[in-house]
């Protein structure tokens, strides 16, 4: 079984896409994903497993690049680079995709999307509700929430929320627009207890410290890290202040191998 994964990126960032691509390749070996990314002028492959898909710079650009290679039925893996597994459960991995692809050719209902990490807290009057299929249990989620993690989406739904993006105007919107109703006719599934953890590679532009130390480890310097060594992760997504072992690390690769 081979995904098309859609990477929403573009040459800036492309050391973002380099370091979520590798932690998928080293976390989970065994993945079923081709990555496609866009690009403007740079398509030199760092690894195997990648397809460059040439766009205009800018989201609403990457993004129609992108969507226009993926038919409305078609399941694909939506992952963009401001987020970075750093945990696998291989085995659960194993077993969902299993669970997912029996699902979805069982035609007892169309499932238009699973994600592999545990759904986000929810609002009032838009709470997910729990769904059991062959003795799995799986939050169905009513709202776009949780959009921006990786996850498998049908072709039509992406598409459909996009619709709804390219109108927004600001974060504000962006936020808003998360929060809207699925179409009823879409099914979207995410896990009870995570099989894949993500983590966030920036904040505002800035890189976090997880992201910055994992890209260091693999040989890669993420834009303005080195100018930013004050940025701390603390109590995001439970990780620890990792701000000295960043410094540490940005000396090293600087001495080592930056110059």
């Amino acid at each position: 079984m081979s995904i098309k994964a859609l990477v929403l990126s573009h040459d800036p960032n492309r050391a973002f896409a380099e370091n979520m691509t590798k932690a998928y390749d080293e976390l989970w070996p065994e993945h079923p994903f081709q990555f496609y990314i866009p690009f403007q002028t740079n398509r030199t492959p760092w690894s195997d497993g990648l397809s460059f898909v040439p766009s205009a710079a800018g989201i609403k650009q990457s993004v129609g690049s992108l969507l226009e290679l993926v038919g409305d039925e078609e399941m694909v893996y939506w992952a963009i680079d401001d987020k970075i597994p750093i945990k696998a459960n291989q085995s659960r991995l194993r077993r969902l995709l299993t669970i997912f692809e029996t699902l979805s050719e069982s035609g007892q209902e169309e499932i238009d999307g699973l994600c592999f990490t545990r759904a986000e807290p929810f609002k009032k009057g838009i709470a997910p509700r729990m769904l059991a299929h062959g003795g799995n249990f799986f939050v169905r989620r009513l709202s776009y929430r949780g959009i921006w993690q990786h996850q498998l989406i049908r072709g039509r739904v992406l598409k459909n929320f996009w619709r709804q993006i390219i109108r927004a105007s600001s974060p504000r919107d962006l936020d808003r627009y998360a929060w809207e109703p699925l179409p009823v006719d879409s099914t979207l599934l995410a896990v009870r207890v995570s099989a894949l953890y993500q983590a966030e590679q920036a904040r505002n532009g800035i890189p976090t410290a997880v992201a910055t130390r994992e890209a260091l480890l693999r040989g890669i310097l993420l834009p303005r890290a080195a100018e930013h060594l004050e940025h701390s992760d603390k109590d995001i997504f439970g990780i620890t202040d990792f701000r000295q072992t960043m410094i540490d690390f940005v000396r090293h690769w600087r001495s080592g191998f930056g110059h």
